[in-house]
Formats: C-alpha cells, structure tokens, sequence
C-alpha cells in the first residue's frame, strides 16, 4: 500500500472520523496496514498515511513484534512528566526531530482481535508511550515536524538505529 508522504499532503492534515462499524472492509484495511508497517520498517502507521481518513493505526510491540490495531483511540490520561525522543516519520521520509512527548500515558479504544469490540484501557510508558501520542496526533492531522525542534535531514547513509514511526 502506499504511503502518503509530505507535510502539506492534504491527507495528511485533515481530523479523521471515527469508525463506526468493524466490518471486513476494515479487517481487511488493517491487514494491508500492518503488511505496509512490515515492508518499510516502521514501529507505527495511521490510516491517514495510507489514505484513510479513519481513526486507526497500527503499532508493533517493540518486545514481543506483535502489531496491534488500535480503533477509535483516545488519550485520558498523559504524565507531567516529559521525555524528549527523536522521531521521524513515514510519511516525512529522512527528516527527523527532538520532540517532547508526556512519558506515560492511558490510552481508551478498541485493540482489533477476534471477537473483540469492547472499548478498554491501556498504559504505555517511555519510547511506546511516544510512538502512540505520535500515532494518535496523526489523527488529528498533526506531524511530528510541527513540533519538533532541531529539525535534520539525514540521507539512509547516515541513519543509526533510529525508528520511523
């Protein structure tokens, strides 16, 4: 599937709506997401990036590899506390930037599994808990560069072990 790129794609600027059936159309959606995570080597990817203007992402445990779909998610609870990661985006290939993000937060939503539609909450914390907030701000038609500082450039070459999320 491709991915949207740019920091004034449309698609990418715009509220997504939320999901009000989990029919196969998004079963299938979410195959094809988490597929397109795997092929560019990404630990996050909301639908905005794929085109799809819906509250969803996906997101890959960074312990067990398990991705997860994330529907209709809501952040109800961010720490004070505030960690600084370096992101950089799919969407926004090679460009990376310092960003401050709250290191603990509560997400409400639905985790896509079978027979699972109850909405529940979850607690992330530290790298996870960033990859989530980035995640989510997709939705709102946020990017990370619109809140990043030390903004670089950096070709393939150049990048370490950095995630693109």
């Amino acid at each position: 599937m491709k991915i949207e790129v740019g920091k004034d794609n449309p698609k990418l600027r715009q509220k997504s709506r939320e999901i009000e059936k989990i029919d196969k159309n998004i079963w299938q959606l979410s195959l094809v997401m988490k597929e397109t995570l795997k092929e560019n080597n990404g630990v996050g990817l909301a639908a905005p990036q794929v085109g799809q203007s819906l509250r969803m992402f996906v997101f890959e445990d960074l312990e067990t590899k398990e991705i997860f779909t994330f529907i209709n998610p809501i952040i109800k609870k961010m720490s004070s506390e505030i960690i600084e990661v370096e992101e950089g985006c799919l969407s926004l290939p090679n460009w990376w930037g310092e960003v401050e993000r709250s290191k603990k937060i509560t997400v409400e939503g639905i985790i896509l599994e079978k027979n699972s539609k109850n909405r529940r909450k979850w607690r992330f914390s530290d790298i996870e808990a960033c990859i989530i907030q980035h995640e989510i701000d997709h939705l709102d038609g946020i990017l990370f560069v619109d809140k990043a500082k030390n903004l670089h450039y950096q070709t393939p070459k150049s990048l370490n072990s950095k995630y693109e999320i």
